[in-house]
């Protein structure tokens, strides 16, 4: 039996191959654009967060400060009370002085971020 095509005036259904292919494009060259933008928004809103831990952990390290008068009491590193998703965070600490570094694990956002007992505050060399 051959197939017969619509008369004239009769509404059509279902979408023809080449609208399909450019509603495809269209949307995949919208998330082309929309992926960079939202992965760096990504990346800043982990970093954000990595900061006020790193804050937050410089506080701990001047509480033990406060009650010993030293960053390592009995000459030992305080441990890190914290382990994070998407950075790696070690001390550096003697008596007077600490740096708390946030090394980004390989997941993680790209930049070391650094706080010390002056309150200096680094992401890749610069201030945050």
């Amino acid at each position: 039996m051959a197939m017969r095509s619509a008369p004239t005036g009769a509404p059509r259904r279902g979408f023809t191959l080449i609208e399909l292919l450019v509603t495809v494009a269209i949307v995949a060259i919208l998330a082309a654009v929309a992926y960079p933008s939202y992965s760096t928004q990504v990346d800043k809103a982990r970093r954000a967060t990595m900061q006020g831990e790193l804050v937050r952990l410089a506080q701990f390290m001047e509480r033990i400060y406060s009650e010993n008068g030293r960053y390592n009491p009995d000459d030992q590193k305080p441990s890190i009370p914290d382990d994070f998703e998407y950075y790696t965070v070690s001390i550096l600490v003697d008596s007077q002085t600490f740096i708390l570094t946030a090394t980004p694990k390989p997941n993680g956002p790209p930049g070391d971020l650094t706080i010390d007992h002056r309150g200096q505050r680094t992401w890749d060399g610069k201030t945050w």
